[in-house]
């Protein structure tokens, strides 16, 4: 914003590759998927760019009442899961 602002960049001029390039965590994958605990169906801001196009488990269960078999269950279903990355 501030390259925006001081005209060393156009709008037009920003993409993607370039977002991922200016954050922080550019060095850490994207996640695949994201476990949502205690019912709460919102991402609240958690990683934007990152989680853009990952899977959201939502379940019920509070983070310490997390099972391990529970962790297994979701891993294992995981691939067989749908994705079409936005389109």
């Amino acid at each position: 914003a501030a390259k925006i602002a001081s005209g060393e960049l156009k709008e037009n001029m920003v993409d993607r590759n370039m977002l991922y390039e200016s954050i922080l965590t550019k060095d850490i994958p994207a996640m695949d998927l994201i476990l949502r605990t205690g019912g709460i169906s919102r991402l609240n801001g958690f990683m934007p760019i990152q989680s853009m196009f990952s899977e959201i488990e939502v379940i019920p269960n509070m983070w310490p009442d997390v099972s391990l078999e529970h962790m297994r269950q979701l891993i294992r279903a995981f691939p067989l899961r749908v994705r079409n990355y936005g389109k």
